[in-house]
């Protein structure tokens, strides 16, 4: 894990003060003068309530675009000059099977406190996922 690796996630929560608890992790992955764009999945944002109460970092966030929960589970939110000190994550496609790999997230535990963890392990085989309307993506096997 780089020195800054852990200072570029965010924990995706929801601005209803009623939702149900839930939350995810996003991470940033492109800053500019006036915006932070993070990246999370389309099911968070589905979870803590929909692109109209999705907060990053404890800060409103506005989708600007989101995949869909049973295809490309992805969406991409920009957050308004509160996360500028924030450093982006480099993206880039470095799978290689059996090479191993560090994630890291937001989960909580019975105490129902959020924790950012990491989790170790190695690219195992390849996979295709395919959605309702037949798209592919391919994905990677983790152990």
């Amino acid at each position: 894990m780089n020195q800054n690796f852990s200072d570029s996630i965010l924990l995706i929560t929801s601005s209803d003060t009623n939702y149900s608890g839930d939350f995810g992790t996003g991470f940033v992955i492109h800053q500019d003068e006036q915006t932070t764009y993070v990246l999370t999945c389309a099911h968070v944002v589905s979870k803590v309530g929909g692109s109209d109460k999705v907060k990053a970092g404890g800060h409103p966030a506005e989708v600007k675009v989101s995949g869909d929960v049973y295809g490309c589970d992805l969406a991409v939110l920009a957050v308004k000059d509160k996360l500028t000190k924030l450093l982006p994550l480099k993206l880039g496609v470095v799978g290689v099977h059996g090479r191993e790999f560090v994630a890291a997230g937001f989960s909580t535990d019975t105490t129902n406190t959020r924790k950012l963890a990491e989790i170790k392990g190695k690219l195992g085989g390849t996979q295709i996922i395919v959605n309702s309307e037949g798209d592919r993506t391919p994905a990677w096997n983790l152990s």
